[in-house]
C-alpha cells in the first residue's frame, strides 16, 4: 500500500473549508461543457477536487506532490470529510485556549 501525507497549516484550515463549501456547489449547470473539475489545493499539498463521471459528481482527495496517492468518494461524503476537518479545528483551538499547545505547535499536558 503506498501512502502520502500532506500537512495542513493551521492558517489554511478555514479556507480549506471554505474552499470545500465552494467545490461541492459545482455542478453540471455551472458550465457549459458535458464535464467538469472543480480543485482547492493546500501549501501541503492536499487535493479536494469534484468531477462529473457518467452523470454522476465524484470526489477525489490526493496527497503528496511525487507519487500521488488519490482516493475517490461519491460526493454524499464530501460533508463528512468537511466536519471532520471542522472538528479537527475545533480540538486545536480547544488546545490553544486551555494552553496546552506551546509555541513549536506540540501538545503539553495539561496543568496539574
Amino acid at each position: 500500500m503506498i501512502k502520502s501525507t500532506s500537512y495542513i497549516d493551521y492558517d489554511e484550515i478555514d479556507s480549506l473549508i471554505s474552499g470545500i463549501d465552494y467545490i461541492s456547489k459545482v455542478n453540471n449547470s455551472s458550465t457549459s461543457f458535458s464535464s467538469f473539475q472543480a480543485d482547492y489545493s493546500t501549501k501541503g499539498g492536499l487535493r479536494v477536487s469534484t468531477f462529473s463521471m457518467n452523470n454522476e459528481i465524484k470526489v477525489a482527495i490526493s496527497s503528496g506532490r511525487i507519487n500521488k496517492v488519490k482516493a475517490y468518494f461519491n460526493i454524499l461524503f464530501l460533508p463528512d470529510i468537511r466536519e471532520l476537518i471542522g472538528q479537527a479545528k475545533n480540538k486545536i483551538d480547544a488546545l490553544k485556549v486551555n494552553k496546552q499547545i506551546n509555541k513549536w505547535g506540540q501538545i503539553e499536558p495539561p496543568p496539574v
